[in-house]
């Protein structure tokens, strides 16, 4: 029944991956296969893990091609994207992209993580009905992203401007977009290129 189990579990994955980086995927699905065979099963599990990580790191590429090249007049600095298939820590799915120049005064980047311990707090403040437009904190929004709830922070910098934080969270997973530089108006258009709905498709 286990070993029916495992098999489920590696066509699964297959399916998942197609062609992206079979040979590691493959690779370690073997080792799973011949660790659980002989009994190890702390060695079986550690391989589907990173078999795991695998079609994480596949997904991850497929959610790049995916954003933006550019955001208004930022051009995306593609040679910093991250793809994480370990989630910085943890077992899940990470990956980002930047914005501009580092040390410009107009920027911004976005993130998506699975399993972010934020996404229960970040639903139960857009599920509050002060919220709306601008609740009791004059610096927290609800807005849309696409078809999604959002919710719209708006920070103070050090330097007397604001910056923006917009939080979309979906099925098991938060994106997060920061802006600095811009005002809400065009933070919210920059939020609503991202194409939050395929995204979605990707990582459920």
């Amino acid at each position: 029944m286990k070993m029916k189990y495992l098999s489920v579990i590696s066509v699964i994955l297959f399916v998942m991956t197609g062609e992206l980086c079979a040979q590691n995927f493959n690779s370690k699905m073997s080792e799973a296969q011949s660790a659980y065979k002989s009994g190890n099963l702390n060695d079986a599990r550690a391989a589907l893990q990173e078999a795991l990580n695998e079609v994480n790191m596949a997904i991850g590429k497929e959610i790049l091609d995916l954003l933006p090249k550019t955001m208004k007049d930022l051009s995306s600095a593609e040679a910093q994207d991250d793809v994480n298939g370990t989630g910085a820590g943890y077992t899940g799915l990470y990956v980002s992209r930047s914005y501009g120049e580092t040390d410009s005064k107009k920027s911004a980047s976005l993130s998506i993580i699975t399993d972010s311990p934020l996404i229960a707090g970040i639903n139960a403040i857009l599920a509050l009905p002060a919220i709306m437009t601008s609740g009791a904190d004059s610096n927290q929004k609800r807005i849309k992203v696409g078809t999604y709830k959002a919710l719209l922070q708006i920070n103070d910098s050090e330097d007397g401007t604001k910056n923006f934080d917009v939080q979309v969270p979906f099925s098991n997973s938060l994106l997060t977009f920061h802006c600095d530089g811009y005002s809400e108006t065009d933070v919210v258009a920059m939020a609503n290129t991202i194409p939050v709905a395929k995204i979605d498709e990707k990582t459920r």
